[in-house]
């Protein structure tokens, strides 16, 4: 669903498309103890920060592989440290599987500690996995999955409070047989705090600016224009903030449109 009324924004978590040259978010050896925690298994990626707010809190992260098959699986793990004590101050745990949309690798952990200000006293943070996945002729994907948690803790968990958005998507519009030139959309998209609320918590409103790429092979060369600008609106429902359905995000008129209004 796209909105074209205009609402005053309280705070804006920027996503990649706007994020200046990232900084190395390094573990150190301490941090990286927690989050294994007696487990033997290999990390196969990890990232901690301080979070700006609290200069004495590390929010940690790591993926490490849990069983080596055809069909690998890992648990992800993110973690709230005592930067003093070393102490686990609240933390959470999922699995993660290889799929013909999914790989995993190093580098595809990335803490977002944008301002989230979801109410006065409750400010969220992110983190975003990079491992979407899709083969040389596909037709679509997406990509850059944010989940939001809540900063305060509930009994030692960390609650996620929006669970794997798609921040980066592309799809084909059109392309020749031969595929000698092909024509798609692409965008990276971001989160804005309202200052409207649902249930205690404010409304956040995804947008998604899009670039139409033109591609021909005898010259090699990609043609970009800017498209459309689709917005949604997320309001928190008391438990998490509920992305609608499959077609809902970034937009129904991402998934149904007129190839040719791209031309």
């Amino acid at each position: 669903m796209t909105f074209r009324i205009l609402i005053p924004l309280l705070i804006v978590g920027c996503g990649a498309a706007n994020a200046a040259t990232p900084t190395p978010q390094h573990c150190s050896p301490w941090q990286l103890k927690q989050l294994l925690g007696d487990t033997n298994a290999k990390i196969v990626d990890s990232a901690c920060k301080t979070l700006p707010n609290h200069k004495d809190t590390v929010l940690a992260s790591a993926i490490y592989r849990l069983q080596q098959d055809e069909q690998s699986s890992y648990i992800w793990q993110v973690m709230l440290l005592d930067a003093h004590s070393h102490n686990i101050i609240g933390q959470y745990q999922d699995f993660l599987d290889e799929d013909t949309s999914t790989r995993i690798d190093s580098g595809v952990i990335w803490l977002d500690t944008a301002a989230y200000q979801l109410a006065d006293n409750n400010r969220a943070f992110g983190v975003r996995l990079a491992i979407g996945y899709w083969p040389q002729y596909a037709q679509g994907g997406s990509d850059k999955f944010l989940t939001l948690f809540n900063e305060q803790p509930q009994e030692g968990k960390l609650v996620p409070l929006m669970q794997s958005l798609p921040l980066f998507f592309w799809t084909e519009i059109s392309a020749a047989n031969d595929y000698s030139e092909r024509t798609s959309a692409k965008t990276n998209g971001y989160v804005q705090v309202l200052e409207s609320s649902s249930h205690g918590l404010r409304d956040l409103q995804l947008v998604y600016p899009e670039n139409i790429e033109h591609w021909q092979e005898s010259s090699g060369d990609i043609h970009t224009q800017k498209g459309r600008t689709y917005k949604t609106i997320l309001k928190y429902d008391g438990n998490q903030y509920p992305l609608g359905e499959w077609d809902d995000i970034p937009s129904k008129m991402w998934y149904h449109r007129d190839p040719s209004s791209a031309k």
